[in-house]
Formats: C-alpha cells, sequence, structure tokens
C-alpha cells in the first residue's frame, strides 16, 4: 500500500483550508495512512508523527514505515498535544467524528494558542476509490466467504440452529485463511427472515423456513458482503414469485452501476421494479453501500443518496423484500466500478 502518498493527498485537501495539519483519531484513518494495527493516534503532518503506547511501539516502528514514532509513559491525547507543542502548530484540523468531547477539551486547553478546526470526512473521501491492492484484498475476502457459504449449505437442514449454522461459517473462513469475518453472520430462520438485521439465536431451522443468509470475510483488514436467501424443504406459497422480484430488482439495479450515475438513481433502478410488483412498502432500506475498511461505508446507494459512483467505488447491491408473519428475502452482491462498468466481486451462486 502507498501509505505515504495517501498521507500526501489527505494533506493537500486540508490546504484547501489553510490547515498544515490534522489530528487523526478513527483507527481504522490511523490505519490507512500508516499500515499501523495498533492502537493509537495520528498527527498528520508534513513530519507525521504516530502516537502510540509502549505495548505498540514494536509494531509501530515495523508498519508505520515514513512515521515519526512516540510511544511515551502518557496516554494517546497526551502524546498527541505533545506532538502538536513540539511542532508549534498555530492551526490545526480535527476529526469530528471520532475525537470525543472530552478529548477535545483536553486538547484545547492544553492548546490554548492553537486553532482547532473541525475538518469532516476529508479522509473518508479519500477512502472512497480503492487502489488495486485494497480491491485485490476485498476480491480475496469475497472468494473466502463464497467458499464457505458453498461448505455451509449442506448444513442447513431442520434442527440445526443459527447460532450453530452462524458458528460453522466462521469456523469455515478462519480454516480458510481469513482473519475473521467482517461483521457478525446474520442466520435468519422462519420468522426471523423478515427482520433485516436480525440477531442469532437458538432457534432450530424447520421445513419450509426461509433462510436469509448475511455474511462477510475480512482479509488485510479488508471487508466482504454477501447474502443470499434459501428454503429449508418446501417453499411457502408465494415465494418463487416473490423471490423473482426481488432477484429482478437486484438485476436492474446492477444494470444500473456505472461512474458518473448517481446513487439514487441506482437506487431508484431497482426499487421501480419492486414496486410494480407491488413489494416497495417492504423494501425498507438503502439498495446497498460501500465496502472497504469498512462493512458499510460510502458510497451510499439509496433515494437519499447525494454521492455519484466513480471507478474504484466498491459498492454492494442488495435489495430485500421483509413482510411480518412470512419472512423476507434479500440478495447480495458485491461489485468494483470500472471505467467500463462494474465487475462483479462475489460468486456464490443464487436459486
Amino acid at each position: 500500500m502507498d501509505y505515504a502518498g495517501r498521507r500526501a493527498r489527505a494533506l493537500q485537501a486540508l490546504a484547501g483550508p489553510d490547515l498544515p495539519a490534522l489530528l487523526v483519531t478513527h483507527p481504522l484513518h490511523v490505519r490507512y495512512l500508516t499500515g499501523f494495527t495498533g492502537e493509537g493516534f495520528l498527527l498528520l503532518a508534513e513530519t507525521p508523527v504516530l502516537c502510540t503506547d509502549r505495548r505498540f511501539e514494536v509494531e509501530a516502528r515495523e508498519q508505520a514505515a515514513g512515521c515519526q514514532v512516540s510511544a511515551p509513559e502518557m496516554s494517546h491525547v497526551q502524546s498527541l498535544i505533545a506532538a502538536v507543542q513540539e511542532a508549534a502548530l498555530p492551526r490545526v484540523g480535527f476529526e469530528p467524528d471520532s475525537l470525543t468531547w472530552a478529548q477535545h477539551t483536553r486538547v484545547a486547553e492544553a492548546l490554548p494558542e492553537a486553532e482547532l478546526v473541525a475538518v469532516p470526512r476529508v479522509i473518508e473521501a479519500l477512502r472512497l476509490c480503492k487502489e488495486p491492492e485494497e480491491i485485490a484484498l476485498i476480491a480475496q475476502a469475497a472468494a473466502l466467504a463464497d467458499r464457505a457459504l458453498e461448505e455451509l449449505l449442506p448444513a442447513l437442514a431442520p434442527g440445526r440452529t443459527e447460532k450453530q449454522l452462524a458458528w460453522q461459517f466462521t469456523q469455515s473462513l478462519l480454516e480458510a485463511g481469513a482473519e475473521g469475518v467482517s461483521f457478525a453472520p446474520i442466520v435468519a430462520g422462519g420468522p426471523h427472515s423478515a427482520l433485516p438485521h436480525a440477531a442469532l439465536t437458538d432457534r432450530p431451522l424447520q421445513n419450509g423456513d426461509i433462510v436469509v443468509l448475511d455474511l462477510g470475510a475480512q482479509v488485510g483488514g479488508y471487508c466482504s458482503d454477501m447474502t443470499r436467501t434459501v428454503v429449508v424443504g418446501d417453499p411457502p406459497g408465494e415465494f418463487a414469485e416473490r423471490y423473482g422480484a426481488v432477484r429482478r430488482a437486484q438485476e436492474a439495479g446492477i444494470a444500473a452501476l456505472a461512474a458518473g450515475r448517481s446513487g439514487a438513481k441506482v437506487d431508484r433502478a431497482a426499487r421501480e421494479v419492486l414496486e410494480e410488483a407491488g413489494l416497495g412498502e417492504q423494501f425498507s432500506h438503502g439498495l446497498g453501500h460501500g465496502v472497504g475498511l469498512e462493512v458499510h461505508e460510502g458510497p451510499t446507494l439509496s433515494r437519499l443518496s447525494t454521492a455519484t459512483l466513480e471507478a474504484g467505488n466498491v459498492v454492494t447491491v442488495e435489495p430485500g423484500i421483509y413482510l411480518a408473519g412470512w419472512g423476507g428475502i434479500r440478495i447480495e452482491d458485491l461489485f468494483v466500478i470500472e471505467e467500463t462498468g462494474a465487475r462483479q466481486l462475489t460468486a456464490a451462486p443464487k436459486l
């Protein structure tokens, strides 16, 4: 990964608001800018200073090439304050979404001569377009999840509980070389399938259950995300018709993916299909979201989205319908936006 290049682009973005430095306090942003996987903060400046402690000093010096490492016997906030004082910075930006009020108060009181300026979503904007190395890790995570799902499907039988099946998926991922799951697996059977983000329970699967499987892996810090809907035994009435509508909605959303297209228009393309099928009210969430170091990040595909897709974005397309007392259906795949279209990263078969 080109961490030095990322830091240079971030500093260039700060030049707009005339800031020489940024207090980076979001853990994933520290990792994105340095490669450091431990705990700490970063003073992003011409000479970047990684502020950690003795527990992570060795990792910091090995992972954060090009950064000065500060690991004194003090808190990360105190170390960050000391770095700003040493650099004699008159103005410094901070991440308002991750610097807590208590931390901001401590920094402001310790640096009365320095102006603190809230600079929202600077690093998030850089993360939107993935580098080839990032896309390769996401694709690897997707492939491992595909394989683990293939191993899981034969186990979907009456009597197996949601928790047991989620653990089997997790075990398969770890044995295949993944760092772990990218989020708590969703194995939602029967009535639970009508809950978009159902929590795992000890409920055993039963014949005729619709089962929503929302699964992801993590490799090198990067996530994948995929959903498949299957049936144990005989499907309930209207399942085939409703599944077909969700499948057509996903195909319409996929066809709409393109660089320069707004996230709202992509969402609209899929939503119209479900509305025409009389299922628009049962589609209760956005069509998709970005995936990277976080399993939910920008850009979003929804009715409220203001994003415009760009080459390098990695996004999900996941229409779903949810009917209390009957069940739910969701189909989700992962795509990277390219200049010539969209390339699918997930490959698990669908019904």
